[in-house]
């Protein structure tokens, strides 16, 4: 399922409200639930402004490994970076368990389910300038690291459907 949320900055009350509303099915196997995608400010990746001045600096967030997700989400995050590596993308990911809890993801991780979350370096090339923001437009995206994004997500997505069908 392709599933866009709103209310993210208001408690994630769109995701919440979707996984509360699906545990149970997932739980008593009604329903077939392997992982949460999230894509999270993929378009706004900088090389001037990067402290390690890289372009693609991309990341994969999963929960730490402290947490009961952990090894549920390093397992999808594994499978997805290693379908899209096999990409023709100039984009990689790098898995970070840093517990990142900004996003729709954390009411995944919450209900106990694997989820990760694509996004930009947030440590290393976070657009503090315009970050829910007014100053926040598609005109600001680079559209190039737009490109490479998706068609490294497009392929691990792809790919990762239909080793699940098997």
């Amino acid at each position: 399922r392709v599933i866009f949320f709103d209310y993210e900055e208001l408690g994630f009350l769109g995701s919440r409200a979707y996984v509360q509303k699906n545990l149970g099915r997932w739980q008593k196997l009604e329903e077939k639930f392997k992982g949460y995608v999230n894509l999270e400010m993929l378009g706004h990746d900088t090389k001037k402004s990067d402290k390690k001045k890289k372009a693609y600096n991309m990341k994969m967030y999963i929960q730490g490994p402290m947490t009961p997700t952990y090894n549920a989400d390093l397992e999808l995050a594994s499978s997805l970076q290693k379908l899209g590596n096999k990409s023709q993308s100039a984009a990689k990911f790098k898995i970070d368990p840093n517990g990142f809890n900004r996003s729709d993801n954390i009411s995944f991780t919450g209900a106990g389910l694997a989820a990760v979350t694509f996004s930009q370096n947030w440590e290393d090339d976070f657009n503090k300038s315009r970050y829910h923001t007014q100053n926040d437009f598609v005109e600001t995206l680079n559209l190039k690291t737009y490109h490479h994004v998706f068609r490294y997500i497009t392929s691990a997505i792809i790919g990762w459907s239909f080793a699940l069908t098997k």
